[in-house]
């Protein structure tokens, strides 16, 4: 075989590796989007569900003075709770996210150091029969 050709065999091999190391990567980064969208929108799905439970905590507000502001404080504490659970949400599935990606960029590190150490094994191993 001429230089040339050498040259193309080494290249289509290294280029056969780093494409089935990218496939296994976007294969194994499908569906971690979907923490991020969880990350942003659980605190709006719980501030929205405050603010339905302050506009229900006034609703059917009749009686003596000091037992309807205790009643309406009860009512305003337990509103806050949506907010509360949609914040831990958020920060868990941020938290996943970041170690999700954090996971596969070192595994695509080493994909690319398993493909580049494959190339050349196979280069010194079955190089002299190109030649």
């Amino acid at each position: 075989m001429t230089d040339t050709n050498e040259n193309y065999v080494w290249k289509a091999m290294r280029r056969a590796s780093t494409r089935a190391a990218n496939s296994a990567h976007d294969e194994m980064k499908r569906g971690v989007h979907i923490l991020a969208s969880i990350a942003f929108t659980a605190p709006w799905v719980g501030i929205s569900g405050t603010l339905l439970g302050i506009v229900y905590s006034f609703r059917g507000v009749d009686g003596e003075k000091s037992s309807i502001f205790a009643w309406i404080m009860d009512s305003l504490a337990d509103a806050l709770a949506p907010t509360a659970l949609g914040l831990l949400v958020a920060l868990l599935a941020f938290w996943g996210h970041r170690y999700c990606l954090s996971r596969l960029s070192r595994f695509q590190a080493e994909m690319d150091w398993a493909s580049n150490h494959l190339v050349t094994e196979v280069a010194k191993r079955f190089g002299h029969l190109l030649h």
